[in-house]
């Protein structure tokens, strides 16, 4: 049974985790690493796209020790011999023509192999990793995997292969025995890092946890100034990003209803085809001539009736008062794959409220968007 719209799935591949975070109890909880055989994934993966699904997300405690708990298992899928690790496990959802995006992936060595297919489009350029903080001596107070890696070495790394990576992740703020000079090093790691999307939490005990007994723990006002801190310069950053993604694009083409059924629910709510203003999308026909760069496209802003916007959702298509954009690439990776026209002069709060809407299936008007570039 699933419980999420027909266009995406969660392909959950393991249960449990082997790390020994000392602010985590899902071990406690859920038992040590436990992954799916591979054959068993892809085949499950193969019966969600045959279903309609468009994009997979792929699930985990730790998705990059997929298969090390069970020596990498051999199975069999297409004729094909696949191991149960990481990078097969890619590879094989490559060959299903589904948007396949990461979740939860540490920065382990090995993980570098992925970065070529999605260089190559075959997996979404998208990475989830879970970097928790910037300062190696709370990593190590906090038990983190790979905490010796040289991670931001790895970002560069990864980003030289592939330019338009768009990297995620979460950060603990406050952990106990946080010093000023701790918390100025996960800034400075945060610049030097140029995530495009982070997430913060402030920490706090969880009953079970080791980290409960660590001396020195961080004052409440002083977690909430760093959160706000963090959370300002990690929002600068998301504005730079978005900004830089968004430089550059320009030419003109015509956007048509992509499918039949919603050629034929558009003609009977009398919208046409759109002009558009962007870098051609997948799909797309040939440039056409336009506005003159910079201003807005020549479309119809609509609202659509309620059986156009069902139908626009049930096939994964999002209506943006006007603007149907394959996906959702306006925050920064969040629905990405679109390469359709840019939008400049938004803010992230503005942003979030377009999310929230579009989760709520409303539609949302296209004065709400800012300036086509």
């Amino acid at each position: 049974m699933r419980l999420t719209p027909r266009h995406y799935a969660y392909l959950k591949i393991a249960e449990g985790c082997n790390n020994q975070c000392s602010f985590c109890i899902i071990p406690a909880m859920r038992g040590r690493l436990a992954s799916r055989r591979i054959d068993e994934v892809l085949r499950e993966a193969e019966r969600l796209v045959a279903a309609g699904v468009k994009e997979l997300l792929v699930i985990s405690q730790d998705t990059s020790a997929y298969g090390s708990d069970i020596r990498y298992t051999p199975g069999a899928w297409r004729g094909a011999s696949y191991q149960t690790r990481f990078i097969d496990l890619a590879r094989g959802l490559a060959e299903l023509g589904a948007w396949v995006r990461l979740h939860y992936v540490y920065p382990y060595p090995h993980v570098d192999e992925v970065i070529p297919l999605m260089a190559a489009r075959r997996v979404l350029p998208y990475l989830d990793v879970p970097f928790q903080h910037g300062s190696p001596a709370v990593l190590k107070r906090m038990r983190r995997p790979a905490h010796s890696e040289n991670t931001l070495k790895r970002i560069h790394a990864w980003r030289a292969q592939c330019p338009d990576l768009t990297i995620r992740s979460t950060f603990i703020v406050g952990f106990p025995g946080e010093t000023d000079g701790e918390f100025a090093q996960l800034l400075a790691w945060l610049d030097e890092a140029q995530l495009d999307r982070v997430g913060c939490f402030k920490y706090s005990p969880v009953e079970g946890a080791a980290a409960n007994a660590r001396p020195d723990h961080v004052a409440p006002q002083l977690q909430e100034e760093r959160y706000a801190r963090f959370m300002e310069r990690a929002a600068a950053i998301s504005r730079r990003r978005l900004a830089q993604r968004s430089a550059g694009t320009c030419g003109y083409w015509w956007m048509r209803w992509p499918t039949a059924p919603l050629r034929r629910a558009a003609k009977r709510t009398r919208r046409r085809s759109m002009a558009w203003c962007g870098s051609k999308m997948p799909g797309a026909s040939t440039p056409a001539t336009g506005p003159r760069c910079g201003s807005w496209p020549r479309m119809t802003t609509i609202s659509p009736a309620a059986s156009l916007r069902k139908r626009l959702h049930a096939e994964g298509l999002h209506d943006l008062g006007g603007l149907v954009l394959h996906g959702l690439s306006l925050a920064h990776g969040r629905r990405e794959v679109t390469r359709g026209g840019s939008v400049r002069g938004i803010t992230p709060h503005r942003l979030e409220r377009i999310h929230a809407r579009l989760g709520r299936g409303e539609a949302v008007p296209g004065d709400a968007l800012g300036q086509v570039v």
